[in-house]
């Protein structure tokens, strides 16, 4: 009920944006911040959604085979414009010896991978650059992603809270005057992005970062469902049927946990 009045007006105010027949002047200054801030509105929607399906183990994942190419690049297409539009040099860079394909829940890799993109372009100045990287993991059946910039950096009695719950609340002034920052915040995304790595096999975010010289945001997740597995369940002509899995690996407080192992559930 929360995204039903959004998903009617959103697709509403875009046709009016790229509708010819109205003013430009109309389009830039009033339907596109209008567009901008329902959009604002409907990621905190979700993002509240979110968070309270994890709290509550009710969060669900639709586990299927996909590209993993394939999903960064659509990724990137999103953010290039973007990133154009502030004048943020954006790079796709894909390991050729990593995984092909992952059997894992693409739109939640997606939805991590956006929330990271989205805040290093945002702390990142002009002619800056943000690097979207894959490769092998540590491990043979997981693949490492990673996402850096050249931005403001994140002091280190900052990082120690980014992924808490209550992180946000529009203060990142962080304590040098000199950096830019954006006082919009990270919002709760860091923390729901840190949790949903954990849902997918991972150990959560890794930050290494430096006041004025940029931030490294990487994690790593594994593309196989338990050993040689995964080659086995997609030989029969790629027909995989959805899967849903319901998790509710979550311990009482999501935040004190470092590992979860993942329930292996499919049909072919």
């Amino acid at each position: 009920e929360l995204r039903t009045p959004l998903n009617c007006i959103i697709p509403l105010i875009t046709t009016a944006v790229e509708s010819m027949s109205i003013p430009e002047e109309i389009r830039m200054k009033l339907l596109q911040p209008c567009l901008s801030s329902s959009k604002l509105l409907q990621n905190l929607v979700n993002d509240i959604l979110d968070y309270y399906q994890i709290k509550n183990k009710k969060i669900r994942l639709q586990m299927v085979k996909f590209r993993v190419r394939d999903k960064l690049e659509e990724i990137y297409q999103l953010f290039e414009i973007q990133a154009n539009m502030k004048g943020v040099n954006i790079h796709l860079e894909v390991d050729e010896n990593a995984a092909e394909f992952a059997f894992s829940e693409p739109n939640r890799l997606s939805q991590i991978l956006n929330n990271l993109i989205s805040n290093a372009i945002k702390f990142t100045p002009q002619s800056g650059h943000v690097f979207i990287r894959s490769r092998r993991g540590i491990r043979s059946d997981s693949i490492w992603f990673e996402v850096r910039d050249n931005g403001n950096g994140i002091p280190p009695n900052f990082i120690q809270n980014l992924f808490s719950d209550i992180i946000g609340r529009g203060n990142t002034n962080f304590s040098n005057p000199d950096i830019r920052t954006n006082p919009t915040g990270m919002g709760i995304g860091m923390s729901i992005s840190n949790h949903l790595v954990k849902l997918l096999g991972g150990t959560g975010i890794r930050v290494e970062s430096e006041v004025g010289k940029g931030s490294c945001f990487s994690f790593e997740i594994p593309v196989t469902m338990s050993g040689n597995s995964f080659d086995n369940v997609f030989s029969s002509g790629d027909q995989l049927k959805n899967t849903l899995l319901s998790l509710e690996a979550l311990d009482a407080d999501p935040v004190s946990y470092t590992h979860l192992t993942l329930p292996t559930i499919y049909s072919v």
